[in-house]
């Protein structure tokens, strides 16, 4: 299935993710730890799983290997502290919702 309706089944359309996510996710540029720390802190606090967040972002990206590596190993790492830490990063977003 594709990474962005897997992702869109837990968090609703793309159209509504806020901006500065959005602008991680398509803008090709190289991903840095402050990128990838928003992008998985609004995963997280959806409850999207490292795996669905990881494969999204690279299919967002394209085709450049050694970004992709650095932002994988980036994202578990950052995963990996969301469940451990007592002084969780995250912000929870499932308490908002969106009326149309």
């Amino acid at each position: 299935m594709d990474p962005l309706a897997v992702v869109e089944q837990q968090l609703g359309s793309v159209d509504i993710w806020p901006s500065g996510v959005l602008t991680v996710m398509f803008s090709g540029d190289e991903p840095n730890l402050r990128a990838s720390r928003r992008l998985v802190a609004f995963m997280y606090g959806k409850g999207v799983g490292a795996s669905d967040t990881v494969m999204l972002f690279m299919a967002c990206q394209g085709t450049n290997d050694r970004w992709r590596k650095m932002a994988e190993s980036q994202m578990y790492g950052w995963y990996m502290q969301c469940g451990t830490a007592r002084n969780i990063f995250y912000y929870n977003m499932k308490k908002y919702v969106v009326v149309r």
